[in-house]
């Protein structure tokens, strides 16, 4: 997951690990919502 740069595939990756990082920071607010209440 660190050297896919080199793979020709970089849009589609970018892609993908920009929805990954939006799902996770979705997930992590969510996490923190239901511990607080």
């Amino acid at each position: 997951m660190t050297s896919m740069h080199h793979s020709g595939s970089g849009r589609s990756f970018s892609q993908v690990s920009r929805a990954a990082m939006v799902l996770i920071a979705v997930l992590l607010c969510v996490e923190q919502l239901l511990a607080f209440r």
